[in-house]
Parts: C-alpha cells; sequence; structure tokens
C-alpha cells in the first residue's frame, strides 16, 4: 500500500487510473518491525487506461453461493433513489451474492517454492474478474509459476517472465507437469 501511495502520480501520468482494488487477507502475515502492525493483508490493483470508459473493460465480478437464505423487505425508497416503489425480495436458497473485496485465502507458508508465491486460487479469482476467455495473461514476475497455473485452470493463455534462472526453471517444471 505504501508503494501505491507513493506511485499514484506516476500511474496518472503513464495515462492509468484506478478502477477497483482486491484485499488478500492472509492466515499468518509476515513481520516487520516491533513498532509496526503485523502484514496480514495485501492488495491487487486493477487499472484502466484514461480515456476508457468503465463499460468498456472486461470486469466479471465473482460471485459466491455462500449467501443465507432470507427474506428482504425494502420499504418506499428515499427520493434520491429514484421512483422505486415498495417491493419484497425472497431468497429461497441464499442464491449467488457479488464476492467480497477482502478475500480470505490461506498464505503458500510452508509448501511455497518460492519466498512470495500466491496462492493459485487468489490468481484465479483476479484472472477469472479481470482476463476475458481467450484472453492473455502477461506475468513478468512468474516467480513460482502459481499464475499460469490459475491461467490453466480457467482456460487463459499466459506468457511469464522470470530473471532467476533456478527459479524460471522450477516454473517451467510446475507449468509441464500441467500439461502431461
Amino acid at each position: 500500500m505504501r508503494m501505491f501511495l507513493s506511485s499514484g502520480p506516476a500511474f496518472a501520468a503513464a495515462g492509468l487510473r484506478y478502477a477497483q482494488d482486491v484485499v488478500w487477507e492472509k492466515h499468518n502475515g509476515s513481520g516487520f518491525q516491533s513498532d509496526r502492525f503485523k502484514r496480514v493483508h495485501e492488495h491487487a490493483v486493477q487499472f484502466y487506461k484514461d480515456g476508457t470508459k468503465w463499460a468498456d473493460i472486461y470486469n466479471n465480478v465473482q460471485k459466491t453461493e455462500d449467501a443465507t437464505a432470507r427474506t428482504v423487505r425494502r420499504k418506499i425508497r428515499p427520493p434520491h433513489m429514484g421512483d422505486t416503489k415498495q417491493s419484497v425480495y425472497v431468497s429461497e436458497d441464499g442464491g449467488p451474492r457479488l464476492m467480497r473485496s477482502v478475500l480470505k485465502i490461506k498464505s503458500c507458508h510452508g509448501v511455497a517454492i518460492h519466498p512470495t508465491e500466491k496462492p493459485v486460487e487468489l490468481l484465479r479469482i483476479l484472472i477469472e474478474t479481470s482476463c476475458p476467455p481467450g484472453g492473455i495473461v502477461c506475468d513478468p514476475f512468474a516467480g513460482s509459476g502459481s499464475a499460469g497455473e490459475a491461467c490453466r485452470i480457467v482456460g487463459r493463455r499466459y506468457v511469464g517472465f522470470e530473471i532467476g534462472e533456478e527459479m524460471a526453471g522450477k516454473a517451467n517444471d510446475r507449468l509441464a507437469s500441467l500439461l502431461l
């Protein structure tokens, strides 16, 4: 978050506008210093090009099936909400609801092959939300290849780059094992 706040003007200068963000809440977090809060979350931020309408951006908002069954009674709405009459909505099974912007997903602590490896489930959600079917995900910091695995699961194409030869080999082996 500190990097994002200090780099905001650079994103704007590059013609990028903030669209939305998702917070990944880790189960264990990482220590920083004894005089600060423990870091237990990371942000994934989505940008789009300045001058582009948000309606033209691919944004497949994810849904979950964990809503509880309930009856929602809506009384007459205040004037600022327009001319919407009184209504009642009955959810028999809870039905799907929009996914929350804070995702509680266990980190890869103890099984990771890279020090900052992200869980495949987290990356799957981000990829399905922001990359259209048949689209290409470019990962300039491929690390262990988690994003490539997530792309394989959801049917997106993947191009990854990793500067470390040893880690690039591990990522390559991981992704090659998915093709067998």
